[in-house]
């Protein structure tokens, strides 16, 4: 019973749970808050009812316990139909009768054993009647004077004595065992009305909790609803006074950005991908255009040895492609088509100077040497501004070289293609040209990998 007491409560306890939680999500916050207080008051008020309505039922409990007992002693015979009321009334326990119910059934249960008993009396006269003349007759067969007749009426007096004590013996026993039942099932009645009362009072401590939490719940609500408040007020105050001002700011601000990343993907047009792309060989910063698609660092191929041999010859590093290696020879017969024209001409001023000589046996050296240091002199002076100009280009050169690197290593960590998506370049936007470098430069690492 006790067990079966706390599943419903907890479960009571769990259903009004999530009706509370349903009806907080659709419901406002006030109207909420007013309905769970109304409810808490009428709870309070069916639980003052319920008392004192528990107050008075044990007394008619008791009555009507004493009630079935006296009309038990009455009936003696009568056990099946008060067993009958019992389990009626064990059913019937867990809704409370009116008071005029109570009467009508404790009206119809006293008419009930009055015919009852009327019956058994009528009954009872008739058999002490039947007994008394049969008694009679026994007498009269043993009236005679005799000793036998004597002794049998003396034993006919004791055996019916016997058989009359035996009767009551038995009634009294029967009786007891009512009484014991009946005892019992009032022990049980009790027991299950303190367990009732036991079960209010937990109900009232649960209902005294759950106001206790709603009033913490709406106090709580409360100060959140203060605290939104404030917080409203404070964010259209922020607003007001520090992102409104600034509107014009940011604009100004936003429109300057946006001119200098203009001017930046202006300038982004005359850098070239190719040539600022380099690869670490060898400790050297190596064109990545020049990188071959054949990887002649390795051993295992079987033109490694043809290929290194051919680049110790002609001079050119292994890092470049096969198919440069005619470019390289061209200019080398180009740069030796050179060197033997100058070999020639040098060859041709000797032979000149050896025939003056020959023909001149005095040769006029302070000629020869004012000549010499006029041509030394006229080296200087047209060769020197040539050297120092070419020396201040490099400078600048590597100057611009330093600006232009910057500026493409901040224009990759932060790419302008996010600001300029308008701006196209050969139909394609910078975005679009940044994807087929990534696709390219992938597929070139996936060829070489797949050769290696």
């Amino acid at each position: 019973m006790l067990s079966g007491g706390e599943d419903l409560l907890s479960m009571s306890h769990k259903q009004w749970l999530a009706m509370s939680e349903k009806l907080w999500n659709s419901r406002p916050a006030k109207h909420i808050l007013s309905s769970l207080e109304h409810l808490a008051l009428e709870s309070t008020q069916e639980m003052k009812k319920l008392q004192a309505s528990l107050g008075a039922e044990p007394a008619e409990t008791s009555c009507s316990v004493r009630q079935a007992t006296r009309s038990g002693h009455e009936t003696r015979g009568n056990t099946e139909e008060s067993k009958r009321a019992r389990s009626l009334d064990d059913d019937s326990l867990d809704v409370l009768p009116s008071f005029s119910c109570l009467i009508q059934e404790g009206w119809a249960q006293s008419v009930h054993v009055t015919s009852e008993l009327r019956s058994i009396q009528h009954q009872s006269e008739e058999l002490a009647a039947h007994l008394a003349y049969q008694i009679q007759e026994v007498h009269r067969m043993l009236s005679d004077d005799s000793e036998l007749s004597a002794a049998r009426r003396a034993a006919f007096d004791a055996e019916l004595r016997l058989v009359l004590l035996r009767g009551c013996r038995n009634a009294l026993f029967h009786e007891c065992q009512i009484l014991h039942a009946e005892a019992a099932h009032g022990k049980q009645e009790m027991k299950f009305l303190q367990q009732q009362q036991q079960n209010v009072q937990d109900l009232r401590l649960l209902l005294e909790r759950n106001q206790k939490q709603i009033q913490v719940l709406i106090k709580g609500n409360s100060a959140f609803k203060a605290e939104l408040q404030r917080s409203g007020s404070e964010v259209q105050q922020f607003v007001q006074e520090q992102l409104i001002p600034r509107h014009q700011e940011l604009a100004h601000e936003s429109q300057r950005l946006k001119d200098f990343a203009m001017k930046d993907a202006e300038h982004f047009r005359t850098v070239s991908l190719h040539a600022l792309r380099t690869v670490s060989v060898e400790g050297n910063l190596v064109p990545a255009q020049d990188l071959s698609v054949n990887r002649l660092s390795d051993r295992l191929s079987p033109y490694s040895g043809i290929y290194e041999r051919i680049f110790s010859v002609i001079r050119l590093p292994l890092y470049k492609a096969p198919e440069m290696v005619l470019t390289h020879v061209a200019e080398m017969k180009r740069q030796q088509l050179f060197l033997r024209s100058l070999l020639y001409n040098r060859n041709q001023a000797v032979t000149r100077v050896q025939q003056q000589i020959c023909e001149s046996q005095d040769p006029d050296l302070d000629t020869l040497f004012e000549r010499l240091s006029a041509h030394y002199a006229h080296q200087v002076d047209h060769l020197v501004p040539k050297v120092e100009q070419l020396v201040q280009q490099c400078e600048k050169a590597q100057e611009y070289q330093k600006e232009v690197q910057a500026a493409v290593i901040d224009w990759w960590d932060q790419p302008a293609q996010y600001c300029l998506s308008w701006e196209q370049r050969g139909g394609q936007t910078l975005l679009q040209w940044r994807d087929r470098w990534t696709v390219a430069s992938a597929a070139v690492q996936r060829t070489s990998g797949t050769r290696t």
